[in-house]
C-alpha cells in the first residue's frame, strides 16, 4: 500500500492552489517530481535504521513524501504583501546531507550539540527568507523533535509533531515565521512578526475560504 500518496497530493495540490490564486503572485517554483529510486516509506525507514541508526516509527509513514524536491515562493498583490515560501527535500537526502549550518559563536554546547543532530525539512532561506526547519535525529530516536532556526530569532523548539507540521505548514502555505505560533516565543518584542502573523490571519482566509483557520487565530492570541 503506497502510504505516501496522500500527502504527495496535498502537496502538489497547495503548490497548485497557490499559482492559480488570484491576489497571489508565484516569485519562484521548482517541482523535481516523485522519485521511485529513493524508495517508498518502509524501504527509506529501513535504510536510516541500517545506516544511519534511525528507528523512524511508522507512525511517520502517512506524512512521508516520495517528491524528491518541490519548493515555491510567492507573494500577495497589496500595498502591504505577505510572502511565503517552502521548499521540501526528500527526507533521506535531508538525513545524509548533514546539520544544514553551524552554530552561532555565541551558542552554548547544549545548542551545539541540537545544531549538530538537525536534519533540514524545510527551507524558507531558498529565495530570500532567513530560516529553516529541521527534525533532531541521533540514534534510537523514533519520532524526532522538530526544531525552528531563524537569524533574527534563533532557534526554538516547536510543538509539533512531524506529520502535525506538514499539516500547518500547508495550510499557512509558507507564510514566513508561522512556525512562531507553535513555539514559546512570544510576539509582543516582535512587532514585525507579529504584523505578519495578523496580516495572514487576515489575508489567508480571504484567498482560501475553504480552510479552517480557528487554530492558527487560537496560536496567535496565546502569544500576543
Amino acid at each position: 500500500m503506497n502510504t505516501s500518496a496522500n500527502i504527495e497530493d496535498k502537496i502538489f495540490a497547495a503548490t497548485s492552489i497557490i499559482r492559480s490564486t488570484a491576489g497571489i503572485r508565484v516569485l519562484e517554483f521548482e517541482n523535481k517530481g516523485i522519485s521511485i529510486r529513493l524508495g517508498n516509506s518502509s524501504e527509506v525507514f529501513e535504510e536510516l535504521a541500517e545506516y544511519e541508526g534511525l528507528h523512524i516509527s511508522d507512525s511517520l509513514s502517512p506524512c512521508f513524501s516520495r517528491i524528491q524536491s518541490i519548493a515555491i515562493q510567492w507573494q500577495t498583490e497589496d500595498d502591504q504583501p505577505i510572502t511565503g515560501e517552502f521548499h521540501l527535500p526528500h527526507l533521506l537526502n535531508s538525513v545524509y546531507s548533514g546539520a544544514p549550518t553551524s552554530p552561532p559563536e555565541s551558542a552554548t554546547a547544549g545548542q551545539r550539540k541540537v545544531f549538530s543532530q538537525l536534519r533540514m525539512i524545510d527551507d524558507q532561506s531558498r529565495w530570500g527568507g532567513d530560516s529553516f526547519t529541521a527534525i533532531r535525529v541521533h540514534p534510537g530516536v523514533t519520532d524526532p523533535e522538530l526544531w525552528h532556526f531563524s537569524v533574527g530569532q534563533g532557534l526554538k523548539k516547536l510543538d509539533l509533531k512531524y506529520c502535525e507540521y506538514f499539516e500547518a505548514l500547508l495550510l499557512t502555505k509558507g507564510v514566513y515565521a508561522w512556525q512562531f505560533l507553535f513555539s514559546e516565543a512570544s510576539l509582543r518584542e516582535h512587532e514585525h512578526t507579529r504584523w505578519r502573523m495578523k496580516k495572514m490571519l487576515n489575508v489567508l482566509p480571504r484567498l482560501f475560504p475553504a480552510e479552517d483557520y480557528s487554530i492558527l487565530e487560537s496560536r496567535l492570541r496565546e502569544r500576543l
